[in-house]
């Protein structure tokens, strides 16, 4: 899997269908992995909109491949994935089957890239994000600057 452990940003745009432009978002959420399957727990938030919660769980099942569980920003979804090679692949649906979608993840100059359609009973939600791991800043009272100050 792409994704690995500790904490990530990304951000993206998302278009609804019919739209010329994009909305901006931004997302963050932790990844963890524990013996019943990797955990993602984050938020993400449009630009001048308010943060939606959401959490996703994945476990390998016994034919290779993945079942993913995604609830929290719109109705819950459940489904498969191929994780093992990129690009990474999901295919989810929600339970009455009004709702599904498709996500991939890829590696890019500047991280993981993802991609996906939503399709809804009002309509096609699409999107495009960059995701990077948040690294730690190293910090240090020893540390010695070469350039001159003015």
């Amino acid at each position: 899997m792409l994704i690995g452990t500790g904490s990530w940003t990304g951000r993206g745009r998302f278009l609804y269908q019919g739209q010329s432009l994009g909305n901006v978002f931004e997302l963050s959420f932790e990844s963890s992995r524990d013996a019943h399957g990797e955990h993602l727990e984050g938020s993400l938030q449009p630009e001048g909109g308010a943060v939606s919660e959401f959490a996703m769980h994945i476990v390998e099942d016994e034919n290779g491949t993945f079942v993913v569980t995604a609830s929290g920003m719109s109705q819950q979804l459940e489904g498969i994935a191929k994780l093992e090679s990129e690009p990474n692949l999901a295919m989810l649906w929600s339970e009455d089957g009004a709702s599904m979608a498709s996500v991939a993840f890829f590696s890019t100059s500047r991280g993981l890239g993802c991609r996906g359609f939503h399709r809804r009973p009002v309509g096609v939600l699409t999107w495009e994000l960059v995701l990077a791991p948040n690294k730690p800043v190293n910090r240090g009272n020893n540390v010695v600057s070469l350039q001159r100050r003015r």
